[in-house]
């Protein structure tokens, strides 16, 4: 997907990108993340095609219990709707430090 917003979500808003599968293996999409500080992971995936960049977005707390493995992360935050929609209003939302990667305290 060559898309200028796309672009834009990964050079500024700080945004890695996947591809997204069919079961048959062709590209339908991109799925978009990015860590954000407080153990918040950003979660973008835009469908192309017939689905008409369809685009969902979901602010996901990055937890974990031992008592209940399993469980989804709660949703801080969701949206969906056009891409041109969702980037917008992500790239008005940005700061102008892209946030990093999490630093692995056992690796410094």
């Amino acid at each position: 997907m060559e898309d200028e917003l796309l672009q834009r979500l990964r050079a500024e808003a700080g945004y890695r990108a996947v591809p997204l599968l069919d079961p048959d293996g062709y590209f339908v999409g991109l799925h978009l993340h990015r860590f954000l500080p407080g153990h918040v992971i950003d979660v973008v995936q835009v469908w192309h095609g017939h689905f008409d960049h369809l685009t969902v977005r979901a602010q996901l707390q990055d937890s974990f219990s031992a008592a209940v493995p399993f469980a989804p992360p709660a949703a801080l935050a969701r949206d969906k709707g056009k891409l041109a929609e969702v980037a917008g209003q992500l790239l008005a939302l940005r700061t102008d430090t892209p946030p990093s990667w999490p630093v692995n305290p056992a690796r410094t």
